[in-house]
């Protein structure tokens, strides 16, 4: 990651020149309400956006954008939406588009996130994942995430959803100290 002239952006070198990370108290309110837009896409039940735009503009909390594509400059691809208490972080959500999934964006976003957690001296972050979520497990394994315990009952299922049954899901607890 390298910075970009203009305070609080940085490009992506590693993995393409057309990308950037934007801290969300930075980004304009289109790139917001994109960050919504893709939140809403990739969730059961989204909040209502002004709970997501409290969320989302947290001091760790991170968005990666389109920075060369003429019809998408500047527009939200993915975010890592975090909160935190005292010495401790809690990933409260992690988003790719599907169209940029499987390009090593998720890994660049929290691998950004480990680098500001470790330069304001957080000592740890947390993250809650489904149990059916395999792919997520395998992105946070091969970062460094320790599997440190589950939540029973702790999603509702999207088979319930669409049922309208009360089936729900075990949360998977990580955690990776920085």
């Amino acid at each position: 990651m390298s910075n970009h002239p203009k305070s609080g952006v940085n490009t992506v070198s590693s993995l393409s020149a057309e990308l950037s990370f934007i801290n969300p108290s930075d980004a304009s309110g289109q790139q917001i309400e994109d960050a919504y837009q893709l939140f809403c896409t990739h969730r059961e039940n989204p909040w209502q956006f002004p709970l997501f735009e409290r969320s989302i503009t947290t001091i760790f909390s991170l968005l990666l954008t389109t920075q060369q594509q003429a019809h998408a400059k500047g527009k939200v691809i993915a975010y890592v939406m975090v909160s935190s208490v005292l010495d401790e972080a809690e990933i409260e959500d992690v988003c790719v588009s599907t169209a940029y999934r499987k390009r090593g964006f998720a890994s660049a976003l929290l691998q950004a996130l480990v680098e500001k957690l470790q330069e304001a001296n957080m000592r740890c972050v947390h993250l809650e994942v489904r149990q059916s979520n395999k792919a997520a497990q395998a992105l946070y394994s091969r970062m460094g995430f320790q599997l440190c315990g589950q939540r029973a009952n702790y999603y509702v299922s999207e088979q319930a959803v669409e049922k309208d049954t009360a089936s729900k899901e075990t949360a998977l607890v990580y955690r990776l100290d920085v």
